[in-house]
């Protein structure tokens, strides 16, 4: 976990920043493909965008212990950083609803699809080892998992055989849902990248943050 007790002020409210934009960003690059009616007549690129999407989700839950310390250290120095510390852990908590929604052999097949779309993955795990994370919503902790290649075969033969239909299912749960929702009128309110800009300029970071998107 991050130590910050040595870090600048200006460094320590660029690095919160950085981490609310790291979790709320590829919503805006992949949701307003998903989320958009407008694009309901390519349901191919729908789905890939919403499998690319869903297990950036993972990578900002798992870091909670540094979102808290990096917070709790901005308090102990008294910046005028809370709603941006606030913001950071609605966004948490719109992440692990979102990703309640899903079962643990569910995620992981997602971040299979994602690692197929971007990395061209294949299939590798017929003769390794797999490292594998999911979001447990009841302990409300993201868990790491060592599979063996037939484990990580054997669940992802749950979907594969039905694939366009089980993408299909899983983009139409979080759509229709009221987590889907909620996350989506965060992202809307506060968190575009033009919000985020409006925080770095009132942070004075980043020269006033510029974002794409």
């Amino acid at each position: 976990m991050q130590q910050y007790h040595d870090w600048s002020d200006k460094r320590l409210k660029c690095e919160l920043l950085s981490r609310v934009a790291q979790g709320a960003l590829p919503y805006g690059q992949w949701g307003c493909v998903f989320a958009n009616p407008e694009l309901a007549p390519w349901p191919n690129l729908q789905r890939k965008a919403f499998c690319v999407w869903l297990p950036t989700l993972l990578d900002y839950v798992r870091r909670e212990g540094d979102l808290h310390k990096l917070c709790r250290e901005v308090e102990r120095r008294e910046l005028d950083c809370g709603p941006l510390s606030q913001l950071g852990f609605d966004l948490l908590d719109c992440c692990k609803a979102v990703l309640g929604l899903y079962t643990r052999e569910e995620q992981i097949f997602l971040t299979d699809r994602r690692l197929q779309n971007v990395h061209g993955y294949l299939s590798s795990y017929d003769i390794h080892d797999q490292t594998v994370r999911s979001y447990d919503s009841r302990r409300q902790v993201v868990q790491v998992e060592k599979l063996s290649p037939d484990e990580y075969r054997a669940i992802m033969n749950q979907f594969y055989p039905q694939m366009v239909t089980n993408e299909s299912m899983l983009l139409e749960r979080l759509v229709h849902s009221e987590e889907g929702r909620r996350f989506h009128e965060l992202y809307q309110a506060k968190l575009t990248a033009q919000e985020l800009a409006k925080l770095a300029k009132g942070l004075e970071v980043f020269g006033g943050l510029h974002i794409d998107g």
